[in-house]
């Protein structure tokens, strides 16, 4: 999969996931869907544990080889797969509620490589934002904050503010089973096991970084 100006759902998410094949020893972005990877996952993982029982490997292709015999590559590959199962379903669900607009040609669903580009900028993801389209930063601008209306009360006062930031921060802890102490890591880990899981990102990681350090604060 070379570098396109459109991709489907599917591509983002395996390329998102870093699955990749080798060819010539230069890695390649080989597949275009999921049932692709799968296939390339059962082969890796069938033929690594063939090697590890001292058996001959049912395949020989070239790009194999950077795999087999080798257990951390192979564990990748696997992590990779699944990841992009979950964030496939991120994906899909940003389409759904039209944060990433998409357009059809013929029977795919593509998705515009700055369109693309841009909601990942949304999720302060800079890297697969200018994987997708390097001079995204030159174009892009942030959407602007939505706010939940004011309590007719008035302003939000400073003892619920609190609790809203501290209630972010047990669940988020609770989630990543304990905090690191590093805010930016924590809320980093937590955005990827909503990736997992296919639920879209409420905030940034930089904005829940912020919540959190709040909370850690008070």
């Amino acid at each position: 999969m070379g570098f396109k100006s459109a991709y489907t759902a599917e591509e983002i998410a395996l390329i998102w996931s870093g699955i990749y094949s080798y060819f010539n020893g230069k890695k390649h972005f080989a597949f275009h869907t999921l049932e692709e990877a799968k296939k390339e996952y059962d082969l890796i993982i069938s033929d690594y544990w063939r090697l590890k029982n001292n058996e001959t490997p049912k395949n020989d292709y070239e790009y194999y080889a950077t795999f087999l015999g080798d257990e951390n590559k192979a564990a990748f590959f696997e992590s990779a797969y699944l990841g992009a199962i979950g964030r496939l379903k991120a994906i899909n669900q940003a389409i759904a509620i039209g944060h990433i607009p998409t357009h059809q040609l013929r029977d795919l669903q593509l998705i515009d490589q700055k369109a693309i580009a841009a909601w990942f900028m949304d999720q302060d993801n800079l890297e697969q934002a200018e994987f997708f389209y390097s001079k995204i930063r030159s174009i892009w601008k942030p959407e602007p904050l939505k706010l939940a209306p004011a309590p007719i009360s008035g302003d939000i006062s400073t003892k619920t503010k609190n609790a809203y930031l501290k209630t972010i921060s047990a669940l988020s802890m609770a989630l990543i089973s304990g905090s690191t102490g590093k805010p930016f890591t924590d809320a980093e880990v937590v955005l990827s096991l909503l990736d997992k899981a296919g639920i879209e990102h409420p905030v940034s990681r930089r904005k829940l970084a912020e919540y959190l350090k709040e909370a850690g604060d008070n």
